[in-house]
Parts: C-alpha cells; structure tokens; sequence
C-alpha cells in the first residue's frame, strides 16, 4: 500500500503564531511530524500523542529549533502528516521540556528586557499586541486567575500554571488540622 503525502494540516503562519500552533497540535494530542518552511528555513517537529520529542532547524536542534521557531518566525507554510508518515530525527534532536514550559521560557526570554531596561527586547516584534495579549492571558494562574505579571513566580506543570500565593494557600491549608 502507498502511503499518501497529503498533510492533515495545513496552512500560513501569518495570523497564527507559531506558538499557536504547536498548541493547537499538542492539545489535539496528535501523534507525527510538522514541517514548516519559511523559504530559507526549515524546521521539523514530532509530536506523539501531543508531546513534542523531537525537532531540527538546520544546524539547531531539540529545544533550541522550537526556541528560535517561537521567537522569530512571523510567516511560513506548515504542514503536518500524521504518525504513519513520520521520518525519524535522531536522537540529538530530542525534547525532553514540556511544550508549555518551553513556551514558557520563550514568552519570558522576549519579555526579560522590559523588566530590566524599560525597553522592548528585539526578539519581542515578533510578538504583536494582540499575540502579546493572547500569550499573557495564557500565562495566569489556573488558581485564582491572575497573569504572569501579577504575581511574583508562576510555576508550569503539565497545561496548568500555580502562582507563589496559591502555592503559600495550599501550603498553609495543608497545615490545617
């Protein structure tokens, strides 16, 4: 039997951010491989069941290709094939972060800047008003719903996010009789 090239998925970047999309596939738990190609770039992502595992952009590998890829792509075509049509990536390649975390690290990196000097960070263009406003709705607590930028820490688990007053509640209703 002949396997079909068609992709499940496909589409333009443009008004979806590269973050966007990778949570789109991680929370339709879907299991293959997306490439996206920017014209002079490339990358390559597997996913199983929703989990990145691994992921390659030219010389730049696992963690460091999604980085750059949420960072500083704005456009591109993706395509995504499922599990059945997935050509293996080697094992320097591998994820070993939750993709939430990742993100994560990404938003905080473009962000760290405005905290120090006031100034936008370079990397942050890539992330407009409304992409800005998305991503930090996204980063609140699960708890009691404040953002990123409310509290002083939020810790990320598994597509849950706690912040360090939750995490003080929970702490002294554990001491509680």
């Amino acid at each position: 039997m002949t396997k079909s090239k068609t992709p499940e998925l496909s589409g333009h970047l443009g008004p979806l951010h590269p973050a966007g999309l990778l949570q789109s596939i991680a929370m339709g738990k879907l299991t293959g491989m997306l490439k996206v190609d920017d014209g002079p770039n490339l990358i390559v992502v597997h996913f199983d069941f929703g989990s990145l595992t691994h992921a390659r952009m030219g010389k730049l590998k696992g963690q460091r290709a999604i980085r750059s890829f949420v960072l500083d792509w704005t456009r591109g075509l993706f395509q995504f094939f499922d599990g059945s049509r997935v050509e293996k990536l080697p094992e320097d390649c591998a994820i070993k972060k939750p993709l939430d975390k990742l993100l994560l690290d990404c938003f905080n990196e473009a962000t760290d800047g405005n905290k120090k000097t006031g100034q936008v960070t370079v990397r942050m263009k890539v992330l407009d008003d409304k992409l800005a406003a998305n991503v930090a709705n996204y980063l609140k607590c699960s708890f009691c719903g404040k953002s990123k930028d409310e509290v002083k820490k939020l810790v990320a688990g598994p597509n849950v996010y706690i912040c360090d007053a939750c995490i003080r509640n929970c702490d002294e209703l554990m001491d509680e009789p």
